[in-house]
């Protein structure tokens, strides 16, 4: 029995991507010489994206660690070789800080000047030196618990792997990991997000993004997993109740986005305050009231509906195709969430809004794809993996 990812079908999926973020590239140098603000508008939706991709799954392996389960077991490798892309991922907000102001409406504070709170609030924190300096600081913390998760996880790859000294430790890292990347993320969203509407007080905002991210991990490792479980060694550990404990995982956290989302929304509309409520007249007006309903319907309604069927969690030949289609539904939120802020009153979606995420995503996809080909596909000392196996043969 092999345990390592098919090379030959890996290899296809990667020139593909290859050749979806050359042609995102070029897309998106088109778009900076025509229109370089608009370009960093939807290069932010694109970096957020990444950054869901990356650090989606990290959540959910360290509450394996503190949890173990059969559901986790062969996504591990998969959410790891996702792990992986935090430096390109951290190379993707350097632009960030280049156009800084043409990202923030913050960085331009002579638009606030009527505004006494939002301009202390520039002036005490949404300012260049703290985004600079709360970024590094976020992508240092994050690339130590991951550095930590996969250095330790590679020692199963061993035969002495199974001791409790072991186990431990990764128990302990579990729990410190996933408070260190709640917490981390986000404040990060609040920074590169939320910051976009300077003064728009909201403590759900943040937990929904969290939220968002999750379905993304989640997602990612069941469409990888839809292609892995036709090979050794996931045709024999990834089966009907894997794909159906995540697809209930899915349900789950598809759940969970909707009700932070709605108890946002209702808690600001009920309180009709001007400084709040802004957020979502500029999202129900001016055509961006369409974007809305969409959202609704199609991030949370109709997924929810689908994922009732235990028949389609249990086959990955379908559930695949929700977990597909709510990558999309991510990007759709975080253009939601991103463009309004800019446009708000006045529906605007550019070309690039498409063209440079779906290019950033391609070129973060053939990274994974590497080291995913890199990775064998199971802790073959893992005490869970050696428990299962011994589960079976009783």
């Amino acid at each position: 029995m092999t345990n390592t990812a098919p090379a030959d079908v890996l290899k296809t999926y990667y020139g593909r991507a290859v050749a979806v973020g050359g042609v995102g590239a070029v897309g998106a140098v088109i778009g900076f010489v025509l229109d370089t603000t608009q370009a960093f508008h939807s290069y932010l939706i694109g970096f957020m994206l990444c950054c869901g991709l990356t650090l989606g799954g990290l959540g959910f392996i360290f509450v394996w660690y503190c949890t173990g389960g059969r559901w986790g077991l062969p996504m591990r490798r998969i959410w790891e070789a996702a792990n992986r892309n935090i430096y390109f991922t951290a190379a993707l907000f350097i632009p960030i800080l280049i156009g800084f102001k043409d990202i923030f409406p913050w960085a331009h504070p002579e638009n606030y000047a009527h505004n006494d709170n939002v301009t202390r609030l520039i002036h005490q924190y949404l300012n260049f030196p703290g985004l600079l300096i709360r970024g590094i600081i976020y992508f240092a913390l994050f690339i130590l618990i991951i550095h930590l998760s996969n250095k330790w996880s590679a020692v199963e790859d061993r035969p002495y792997a199974n001791t409790a000294a072991h186990n431990r430790r990764l128990n302990i890292l579990g729990g410190v990991g996933v408070i260190v990347y709640f917490f981390a993320m986000s404040f990060a969203g609040i920074d590169w997000v939320m910051s976009l509407k300077p003064g728009w007080p909201s403590t759900i905002w943040a937990m929904n993004l969290v939220v968002g991210q999750g379905l993304l991990g989640l997602s990612l490792g069941i469409i990888v997993g839809s292609v892995l479980v036709k090979y050794e060694p996931m045709n024999i550990f990834m089966d009907e109740i894997v794909f159906h404990d995540n697809g209930k995982l899915l349900f789950a956290f598809t759940m969970l986005w909707a009700y932070t989302a709605f108890s946002q929304f209702l808690i600001i509309w009920s309180g009709n305050l001007p400084e709040e409520i802004s957020f979502y007249l500029d999202r129900l007006r001016g055509g961006w009231q369409y974007a809305s309903l969409f959202l609704a319907l199609f991030h949370f309604c109709v997924p929810f509906c689908i994922l009732l069927s235990a028949a389609l969690k249990k086959d990955p030949s379908r559930l695949v195709w929700v977990a597909a289609w709510l990558v999309v539904m991510r990007w759709w939120d975080l253009y939601w969430n991103i463009e309004a802020s800019y446009h708000g009153g006045h529906f605007m979606f550019s070309w690039m809004d498409l063209v440079i995420p779906v290019g950033m995503v391609g070129i973060w996809t053939a990274l994974f794809l590497r080291n995913l080909m890199k990775l064998p596909l199971l802790p073959l000392y893992d005490p869970h993996l050696l428990e299962l196996v011994e589960a079976e043969h009783e």
